[in-house]
């Protein structure tokens, strides 16, 4: 009988820890565990400007309450195609908080591949970089997508840093989209509670690169 694999076992010689079982808990539940030890440590530092972990879970539980007023529902999926940003910490728990799936892509796909993973998955809704919506706006409003968000990346800096030039530009708002900073500027009351089974519902939808097809969820 072939020996079992190295990442099948683990043996004390090794002089490391064993990996430990995954909880069987939802991510939610882990950013409620982060609030109530941390609740004022840094969550995020984007371009000097801190978000704790308990604005985090405030501000998302604002947007959540947006997406659920929307008509976002458990299952729905919502796509958000943004950089490394604390504006896409806080989308990524409100989507899970309104019950949906997150789809996330990256910033430079062009129209047509973006407008693919939008039309696969099936996405009710949107976050986008404003800089980049253009360029996938026809594409976004043939598919119907009823709900759009355009994310500044300026709203979450210091006004003294220095913000990269390809980022820089001016805020640009557009007909028929909500700008994230209204969509989290009040408190919109209490979320529908949402049962979640941590080893059954999906909390994300990854998209393969693609380099030989379309890509795969």
């Amino acid at each position: 009988m072939a020996k079992e694999l190295s990442y099948q076992t683990y043996d004390d010689s090794w002089g490391a820890e064993p990996i430990p079982p995954t909880p069987d808990e939802s991510l939610l539940h882990m950013l409620a565990s982060s609030v109530q030890k941390n609740p004022d440590k840094a969550a995020s530092i984007l371009f000097q400007r801190v978000t704790t972990y308990q604005e985090v879970d405030r501000l998302s539980d604002r947007l959540a309450m947006f997406l659920v007023e929307a008509g976002i529902k458990k299952g729905d999926r919502v796509a958000t195609m943004l950089p490394n940003c604390t504006q896409h910490l806080i989308t990524f728990f409100a989507i899970l908080k309104a019950g949906a799936i997150v789809v996330p892509f990256n910033i430079m796909l062009k129209s047509e591949e973006a407008g693919y993973i939008l039309e696969d998955s099936g996405a009710k809704a949107l976050f986008v970089l404003d800089l980049v919506y253009p360029g996938i706006q026809p594409r976004v409003e043939e598919l119907g997508i009823k709900h759009t968000i355009t994310v500044h990346i300026k709203d979450f800096s210091e006004p003294s840093a220095t913000i990269p030039a390809l980022l820089g530009g001016e805020k640009t708002l557009f007909e028929s989209t909500t700008d994230f900073m209204a969509a989290i500027a009040e408190d919109r009351g209490a979320l529908p509670e949402v049962t979640f089974q941590p080893r059954e519902d999906l909390a994300l939808i990854l998209y393969t690169s693609g380099t030989t097809g379309f890509p795969k969820g």
